[in-house]
């Protein structure tokens, strides 16, 4: 649904997980994205930090172009094949960014195990998910859009703790995200969740407004071993 969204929005929506990321972690080392789309959120990443190399793994070849020129002069590898993090030597990357993935992963533990060996010590994670606990899931019920074939997993913020517990890392922050979107684009997901197919809304004059309504982001970084 979010292709209908404007990009001012999905932007604005972006700056604020990457807020969160920079209040966190230091922005510098390497660093991971997986599914970066056309680079919203890592555009900041390479205009305020100081990564040194990134390496992004996004499957849509379609958005190849629109994400090269999102890295500008930034050292970077684009990987197509989501089969794992090989191409990613061991302890070369000081963050790692998932927003909204972990969602369609079937087996998430193994992804953030083979994850952590990729990460130098004190590296940080950000995943960005549904909120399956959150008041707009509970309003709506079953026909909360996060609920679908799409996504084998749906989190709330207890069991992404504990999903990041099991793979062996220890949680340093969790909030609930604030997501940017039209007045006009939230009345009608609204009446299609109530099963009532509409007509195009009027726009409100524009009208953009930033709510709370069912995504949290979660930082974590690997246990230490004594």
């Amino acid at each position: 649904n979010m292709d209908v969204v404007p990009l001012t929005s999905l932007e604005r929506t972006q700056r604020g997980y990457f807020d969160e990321l920079k209040s966190a972690a230091p922005l510098e080392g390497g660093f991971i994205e997986v599914g970066p789309d056309v680079g919203l959120l890592t555009k900041h990443c390479v205009e305020e930090g100081k990564f040194s190399q990134y390496w992004l793994f996004e499957p849509n070849r379609n958005v190849e172009q629109a994400l090269s020129s999102a890295m500008g002069n930034a050292k970077f590898h684009l990987i197509h094949d989501m089969s794992g993090f090989s191409q990613v030597p061991d302890g070369a990357a000081s963050v790692a960014v998932m927003v909204h993935v972990m969602d369609h992963l079937l087996d998430p533990v193994s992804t953030l195990r083979e994850l952590k060996g990729k990460l130098a010590p004190g590296g940080k994670v950000m995943l960005v998910t549904h909120n399956e606990a959150s008041l707009l899931r509970r309003m709506i019920g079953w026909k909360w859009p996060a609920f679908c074939l799409q996504h084998p997993e749906i989190y709330n913020l207890k069991t992404m703790r504990k999903l990041f517990e099991t793979a062996g890392y220890e949680v340093v922050k969790q909030a609930k995200t604030v997501n940017y979107f039209p007045v006009s684009f939230l009345i009608k997901q609204l009446l299609w969740a109530l099963g009532l197919r509409t007509k195009p809304v009027a726009s409100f004059g524009k009208i953009v407004v930033g709510l709370k309504l069912g995504n949290i982001v979660t930082i974590a970084t690997p246990k230490r071993t004594s």
